[in-house]
């Protein structure tokens, strides 16, 4: 297998890994930045992601194949899309009356569409 490398600015293949290349430590963990394991939806989005650009650069000639479509069943994540709740009319009129000091916090989820992360990372400028 080949690999893509940059030489004086532009792309040519290289034979050797990258893993030969750069020490271990330089690659990427598998843990979130908290600490734990990332989520399925996160890792099928950049497999996702991965297989589209592998699927490009084959019909660039750049890789002689594509490694993403080699993983077999159980290497692949498993998610399953589960429907989400929201909150309307009287339900979310209840939730309000019901949330007392954070009512202004609540008031903004609801409606602006923010998840909760976001909601709490923001700070007055």
């Amino acid at each position: 297998m080949t690999w893509l490398t940059a030489r004086g600015g532009a792309y040519g293949a290289h034979p050797r890994r990258p893993s030969a290349q750069a020490p271990r430590q330089q690659f990427p963990s598998r843990r979130s930045a908290s600490g734990g394991t990332r989520a399925p939806t996160t890792a099928s989005l950049a497999l996702i992601a991965l297989n589209q650009v592998c699927r490009f650069a084959l019909r660039r000639g750049w890789l002689a194949d594509n490694p993403v479509s080699r993983l077999e069943r159980g290497e692949r994540p498993r998610w399953t899309p589960r429907p989400v709740g929201i909150l309307e009319g009287n339900d979310l009129a209840r939730m309000l009356e019901r949330a007392g000091e954070h009512r202004p916090m609540f008031e903004l989820l609801a409606y602006t569409g923010l998840p909760i992360n976001e909601a709490l990372g923001l700070r007055w400028g």
